[in-house]
């Protein structure tokens, strides 16, 4: 993939959560393969393994909400920082680790790679790529201060407001799909309420209960259907991945760049 400007390394990161998630067509027997994609991986720097069930809420016309349970596998390297999930019908890489996405699309080309030759999907229903980043301001800062004007919204001290938090959503198409822009405010949550619980390790992660963290939290996905095919799969994430870059770029301040010790590689 030829990229339309240099990656951006953050020595200080901010990242929580890098995730990709392909959306597969449903393959019933995926537990008689995991054998073998567990051996695959472990092979290749994934040797923790775990097995438990996720949740689904089906909702149909003049029912009741069901909850449907799924098996779903989980593989992580030694140190719990990056993840693929498998399930019946989607393959995710997740991590809290990241370095530049050619690393990142290093490690979901080979988990493509080994479920395509295991279980041999047909289908690919969804694509997308998200990223959270945690905005924690010291005590002689402001978390405007890291995000452009077209975040702040109001200010609560001139509404009369002692204590307030925030959230700004962007939503629109792009020539590949769908591109979600949210900035959100809470205390304490350093994740997103629709990722947890995380199987990566987050022990180094202390955010007081009573702090008020900032969230910006970029996703860009495509719900087109096409084959399961691994270099195409790769060819849309990585396009993906340019409007997040870019979102990125416009969204933060050049002060935040600096405190992040953003290097342009």
């Amino acid at each position: 993939m030829k990229r339309s400007r240099p990656p951006l390394k953050l020595h200080k990161s901010p990242l929580v959560m890098v995730l990709a998630q392909v959306r597969i067509s449903p393959i019933a027997k995926m537990s008689d393969y995991i054998a073998d994609v567990q051996e695959r991986l472990r092979q290749n720097g994934f040797p923790r393994f775990d097995e438990s069930t996720t949740n689904e809420i089906l909702l149909q016309p003049g029912m009741q909400p069901q909850m449907r349970e799924h098996p779903r596998w989980d593989f992580l390297n030694k140190e719990r920082s990056t993840g693929i999930v498998v399930t019946q019908n989607a393959v995710v890489l997740h991590t809290n680790s990241y370095d530049t996405f050619d690393h990142f699309a290093k490690a979901l080309r080979l988990a493509l790679d080994v479920v395509r030759e295991v279980a041999t999907p047909e289908l690919v229903e969804r694509l997308g790529l998200r990223y959270v980043d945690l905005i924690r301001p010291s005590s002689d800062e402001s978390w405007t201060a890291y995000l452009q004007d077209g975040f702040h919204g109001l200010r609560p001290e001139e509404i009369g407001m002692q204590q307030a938090s925030q959230r700004h959503d962007i939503v629109g198409t792009t020539a590949i799909g769908k591109l979600v822009v949210r900035c959100v405010q809470s205390m304490g949550a350093f994740l997103p309420p629709d990722l947890l619980p995380s199987t990566l390790d987050y022990s180094k992660v202390q955010v007081p209960n009573d702090e008020l963290v900032t969230l910006l939290d970029l996703d860009h996905y495509s719900e087109e259907s096409r084959d399961f095919d691994v270099e195409q799969v790769m060819t849309t994430m990585w396009n993906l991945h340019e409007n997040l870059d870019l979102v990125f770029r416009q969204a933060t301040t050049e002060y935040a760049k600096k405190k992040w010790e953003a290097q342009p590689l």
